[in-house]
């Protein structure tokens, strides 16, 4: 008599949880679709720094590209923006041209909100893209600075060695 071989079932494999690493340096918990929140909350950008809310609430072209500049850096590079600090860009222009013109930077930080989300695979909607920017400018100019900054940070610490999961990270502009 043949010995039965035991009956094989191919399962899929779990999801592996995000852990720390550059996509999720604060280590936000992710769902079962593989999506977290956002880093750090959306109304508390006045303790980020003076300079940072205050240029945001100002001038929020300047603040909104160089948040889309630093995340196409990275998505390019896969490391921080040399020029990151700076505030002014060539693609500065179109932004201060629109905001002077009909203040509608809010309509492009929703792009750019996208870009964020869809980068850190960060939980949201188109909605929620046009609602955050519309309706605190600068929390959302804010939010965003911050969860490019984590990623930053975190490249920057592996780069020399360091861990940067638990920085504060209080900038001015």
């Amino acid at each position: 008599m043949e010995k039965q071989q035991p009956l094989k079932v191919d399962q899929p494999n779990p999801i592996e949880p995000m852990g720390v690493h550059s996509l999720n340096p604060r280590n936000v918990p992710v769902d079962g679709e593989g999506l977290r929140d956002w880093s750090s909350p959306l109304l508390c950008g006045c303790g980020e720094g003076p300079g940072l809310f205050c240029t945001s609430m100002c001038c929020p072209c300047l603040i909104n590209t160089r948040n889309l500049r630093r995340i196409r850096y990275l998505e390019e590079n896969n490391r921080p923006d040399p020029r990151r600090e700076e505030l002014l860009g060539e693609d500065s222009l179109f932004g201060i041209f629109l905001e002077a013109m009909c203040n509608v930077t809010w309509i492009l930080q929703m792009g750019t909100r996208r870009a964020i989300r869809d980068r850190y695979h960060i939980r949201g909607s188109s909605w929620t893209d046009c609602c955050a920017p519309a309706w605190c400018q600068p929390c959302d100019l804010v939010q965003s600075h911050r969860e490019i900054q984590f990623e930053e940070e975190y490249l920057m610490g592996q780069s020399q060695g360091e861990d940067v999961r638990h920085v504060d990270t209080k900038s001015e502009v």
